[in-house]
């Protein structure tokens, strides 16, 4: 292999989406922010800070050589583990929803299901890269590749946080499919997928799960109680119409549309700056996803490989089922919008990976 520059093409298009992110937090969020007693800019000031912060440590960690997590993840991988299963102790916080999804340490609060993406997609890495030539055999090679998903997803899901867990299984799902699965155990994972699918809504426990299906496919029905949010969001999305509003014209954003600043930040890009913009945005996350799979693909090495294709699914699913929650095609999900939602640990997480991905940019194969 041989070592080139930073991936100018991948640093453009993050920078970009950073950018993007900071002014439409403070587009989204003032009426919010002096609603709860703080200055207009509170959010866009703090995202500020965390988008500083994560590029920080985006270009700290390109310069670091990606074989070295190879080595790191038997660490990295248990730790995260251990900071998911906090959650079910003193420490872990629910801040106004039924969910324990965050993890307080002092004045310091964070989500450890962040962690475990990044550790779960280096895990699988390894294990498909020291099992290249069985990772097909049944017991040693598909029963562990479900482990290893079982495992991450686990204590993500009964905090529960369904979206997270379906995204950590499709982007590790996705890398054992790019790496060589033998297409037969599709046969094996589809009847296991609509049994695990059926027990998500089987009990009392999951009858809000029901109640969340009934009001994706009707929103309008309970307009003005469990419909309200996903409402609000489609007349944002509806009103912005082909050019928008114009940046910071949002109606939604005056505590109609709650979480308009994270969530749902995509609807508020909708009615702002129209389809022109929200077809922009989708661009951008579209050419990030092919500049990732590019850099996969370049890699000649297995591990690179995997893990450039797995940091570039994950981040890449999340982008299109938050837009796909604001579009109204997707239930609501609670995931972010990477690089442009507010939030601390979800964006300095996400700036990490791609620190990791810009670093696998560096080394390619001389011949593609």
């Amino acid at each position: 292999m041989q070592k080139t520059k930073l991936d100018i093409k991948l640093l453009t298009i993050v920078i970009i989406l950073l950018a993007i992110g900071v002014v439409m937090v403070y587009s989204s969020s003032w009426p919010y922010a002096i609603d709860i007693g703080q200055k207009p800019y509170y959010f866009a000031q703090r995202q500020l800070f965390y988008a500083l912060l994560g590029f920080v440590i985006m270009i700290g960690a390109s310069f670091i050589d990606y074989k070295i997590y190879r080595k790191l993840v038997l660490i990295l991988y248990p730790g995260a583990l251990l900071l998911c299963l906090l959650l079910f102790t003193p420490l872990g916080k629910s801040y106004d929803t039924f969910a324990r999804r965050w993890l307080a340490v002092g004045p310091i609060s964070f989500m450890p299901s962040d962690f475990m993406k990044v550790a779960s997609i280096m895990l699988m890495a390894l294990f498909l890269t020291l099992k290249k030539n069985s990772k097909n055999d049944f017991k040693t090679g598909f029963l562990v590749v479900i482990a290893i998903i079982g495992l991450s997803v686990l204590p993500v899901y009964l905090q529960p946080n369904l979206s997270t867990t379906i995204t950590i299984t499709l982007a590790l799902g996705a890398m054992y499919l790019l790496s060589g699965m033998n297409l037969r155990y599709f046969l094996v994972i589809i009847p296991v997928a609509i049994a695990g699918g059926f027990m998500l809504f089987v009990g009392e426990k999951n009858a809000y799960r029901i109640e969340r299906i009934k009001i994706f496919l009707n929103p309008l029905n309970d307009y003005l109680d469990k419909g309200w949010q996903l409402s609000q969001a489609l007349f944002a999305v509806s009103s912005g119409g082909f050019f928008g509003l114009g940046l910071g014209k949002s109606r939604q954003k005056y505590l109609y549309l709650s979480e308009s600043h994270n969530d749902f930040i995509f609807a508020i890009i909708a009615e702002e700056l129209g389809f022109l913009g929200s077809l922009f945005i989708i661009f951008m996350f579209l050419m990030f996803i092919k500049r990732g799979l590019e850099i996969s693909v370049e890699c000649g090495d297995e591990f690179g490989r995997l893990l450039a294709a797995g940091i570039t699914m994950i981040i890449g699913l999340q982008a299109l089922i938050n837009m796909g929650v604001s579009f109204g095609l997707i239930p609501p999900t609670g995931l972010v919008l990477p690089f442009v939602s507010y939030g601390g640990t979800s964006l300095v997480v996400t700036m990490g990976m791609v620190g990791i991905l810009l670093n696998i940019s560096k080394f390619k194969t001389k011949r593609r």
